[in-house]
This record gives C-alpha cells, sequence and structure tokens, in this order.
C-alpha cells in the first residue's frame, strides 16, 4: 500500500500542488486579497504560484484575464487558474472550510509513510 501511495504522490504532483495552494491562504491571511479579485495561477511543472489582484471596481477584466489563464492551461494538467474575490476572512472559512484547512499536518503524514520523494521523479 505504501508504494501504492508513493506512486500515486509522484504521478499526481499532489505534495507540490497542496504547498502552493498553502501558500496562497498566507496571503489571504495577511490581507492581501481581501476586498478585491485575485486571480491565482498554480504550475505545478515549474514549481510557481502567480497572483494578480484587481480592485473591487474590476470585476471585468479580472474574468476577462482568467478566460485567457484558462484557456492558455487548457491542455497543460499542471496549470490550475483559480479566480477569487474575498470580502472577508470570515466568509471564506464558511464558504470554503475545507480550503483554509491547513495543509501542512496532511503533507507531514504522507512524507512519514512514504518517506522522501525526490523532486526529479515528480511528473
Amino acid at each position: 500500500m505504501i508504494e501504492e501511495l508513493r506512486n500515486l504522490v509522484t504521478r499526481t504532483n499532489i505534495m507540490i500542488t497542496l504547498a502552493g495552494w498553502s501558500e496562497t491562504i498566507h496571503l489571504v491571511e495577511d490581507g492581501r486579497m481581501v476586498g478585491a479579485y485575485t486571480l491565482l495561477i498554480l504550475d505545478t511543472g515549474k514549481r510557481t504560484l502567480r497572483v494578480r489582484t484587481f480592485g473591487k471596481d474590476k470585476a471585468i477584466e479580472a474574468q476577462k484575464d482568467y478566460e485567457k489563464e484558462e484557456k492558455t492551461a487548457e491542455d497543460n494538467s499542471n496549470v490550475q487558474v483559480v479566480l477569487v474575490a474575498v470580502q472577508s476572512l470570515d466568509l471564506l472559512r464558511k464558504a470554503y472550510p475545507n480550503y483554509y484547512v491547513d495543509t501542512r499536518d496532511f503533507m507531514a503524514a504522507i512524507h512519514s509513510a512514504v518517506g522522501p520523494i525526490p523532486r526529479d521523479s515528480f511528473q
């Protein structure tokens, strides 16, 4: 079972994806995303997270950029594009409790179960 888990972790790049989204939560916590539209582009292949914030009056521009990024990422399974609008941290926690959970404990449990996975083994 451990070998199957190791293969799944390697094949899906889940550890990199979780680390990227975990970093996003910290952007929310320090207030950089509150009261605005935020476009998040996570590229697990390049190990990057790009963040673009739009003011409250830029909803149309944010939507157009989101659609453009989605189109660009269409054939790249390493890229995830999300457009979010956060009015308050309390509303975010209520609307998406599972996304707000800190992934570090889960990642630590996976690492403990399967051991270290070399970065060059990620697909």
